[in-house]
């Protein structure tokens, strides 16, 4: 008997877990982007904004991580909902953002100035 899959539930690792929380800018929700947690070893994973700065990421490294928020990848998406952010924020070689994943579910609130 064969199984049918996407390959493994990364969900289920030790090493992945559950992020979720909100991202502000200036005391606003950031209406929409790209969040991505970067761990120490390289390893990535993302989630959307949702309108009201919602996220959930599913497979986020355990441990210390570096947090970007990037709306730029989805600007036209956004239409008028499109928000700038300072760009320190796009790039993991630049961000201040840190985040300490726990295997787990964790909540997280950014609050970008």
């Amino acid at each position: 008997m064969a199984t049918i899959g996407c390959g493994p539930n990364r969900a289920a690792r030790p090493d992945r877990a559950i992020v979720t929380g909100t991202v502000t800018y200036q005391g606003k929700p950031v209406p929409g982007g790209i969040i991505t947690f970067t761990g120490a070893n390289g390893d990535t994973e993302g989630g959307m904004l949702r309108e009201n700065g919602a996220f959930y990421v599913e497979n986020a490294p355990v441990g210390e991580n570096k947090v970007t928020v990037d709306p730029e990848q989805i600007k036209p998406e956004l239409g008028s909902r499109y928000v700038k952010l300072p760009e320190k924020y796009l790039n993991p070689d630049t961000t201040d953002l840190t985040f300490k994943v726990e295997a787990g579910s964790n909540a997280a609130e950014f609050r970008l100035e």
